[in-house]
């Protein structure tokens, strides 16, 4: 909590991820203190709609921050428009067989994380706890499957839009080892 206003007038910084690749992205600096939410909200009073974003980015580049995510256009529809940065690559989702720990898959606790201040704050910038949508593409899809299935995120959200991602393979995707020549 902050005694005085703070200014969130620019993004914070996106989670660490290879160079050549956020480069390309335009997400700007890294650090490993990159866990911020962005929210956009028109001037209207009133229990708006919520959007949250989750950026692709196959788990391992992209930020909230990136030119291509912004919520104005959103935010000037009548909707509270939020999007979030969550751990990438090794930070997380390393995997290991030898870890025994339950739980470890600390991008995917970020999100949840992220719909828990929604859920506790949103009403603040004008918009209803009740009517979240989580959304994402890509990563940010298989994101909102994985969150669809989590026991953790009831009453998080209320309707989920998943654009391009896939929380399991596909057939397509699959290796097969075949026996050339003649039989």
């Amino acid at each position: 909590r902050w005694a005085t206003p703070r200014d969130a007038s620019e993004f914070g910084a996106s989670c660490p991820q290879p160079v050549r690749q956020d480069r390309r992205m335009g997400v700007g600096a890294t650090a490993e203190d990159c866990l911020f939410v962005n929210v956009w909200t028109p001037d209207v009073k009133g229990r708006l709609p919520v959007l949250v974003w989750i950026h692709g980015g196959a788990f391992r580049v992209g930020a909230s921050s990136a030119p291509f995510y912004d919520g104005v256009p959103f935010a000037k529809d009548g909707v509270v428009m939020v999007s979030l940065n969550y751990r990438l690559g090794r930070f997380g989702f390393f995997a290991h067989p030898s870890l025994d720990a339950p739980q470890g898959n600390f991008g995917l606790m970020d999100q949840i994380a992220a719909l828990r201040w929604v859920k506790r704050n949103i009403a603040a910038f004008g918009g209803d706890p009740d009517q979240v949508t989580v959304f994402g593409e890509s990563a940010g899809g298989a994101s909102v499957l994985y969150l669809l299935t989590s026991p953790a995120t009831e009453g998080l959200f209320h309707r989920a839009i998943i654009q391009s991602g896939g929380a399991i393979r596909y057939p397509g995707h699959s290796t097969r080892r075949v026996q050339v020549g003649s039989p």
